[in-house]
């Protein structure tokens, strides 16, 4: 077992690491998107069928409430048209406007050509196994905070 101040440290390291990644640092590569602007309508933009916003929420662990302010954030930027089939029963679901793809590929353009310098310098098989042992990581937290 690790003693207590070893495991203080880890805590505060990792909880740092996340804010860090959460706060500002990350802001600074985002201008006309936020950072959730951009995980969303990515998220939209890799369904093959329409983006339900119910399937949108479970992916984005997002409750309906959430995903339905988000959306009616994006339609009232123009960044994506918010419909439904019929009456809407069967759920509404969001496509991204030719703003949003445009807005979207500037922000990828930035992300890419930033990303590209870190990884080059970093190393691409560094840079696999570290987001395979985040998102292993993540998992878990995530269990763990369940468990509580």
């Amino acid at each position: 077992f690790m003693d207590k101040n070893t495991i203080n440290k880890l805590a505060y390291d990792l909880t740092y690491q996340r804010y860090l990644l959460n706060k500002d640092k990350a802001n600074y590569l985002f201008n006309d998107l936020s950072v959730g602007d951009y995980v969303v309508l990515h998220t939209v933009l890799c369904f093959e069928d329409k983006a339900y916003l119910e399937k949108l929420g479970e992916k984005l662990n997002l409750s309906i409430s959430k995903m339905s302010n988000v959306a009616t954030n994006l339609k009232n930027r123009g960044l994506v048209i918010w419909s439904h089939d019929g009456d809407g029963s069967e759920g509404t679901y969001l496509t991204v406007t030719e703003t949003g793809l445009k807005l979207m590929d500037k922000q990828e353009d930035k992300l890419k050509n930033y990303y590209e310098r870190v990884i080059n310098r970093f190393g691409l098989k560094n840079t696999v196994d570290l987001i395979g042992k985040m998102t292993a990581l993540e998992t878990i937290m995530e269990e763990e905070m369940e468990n509580e």
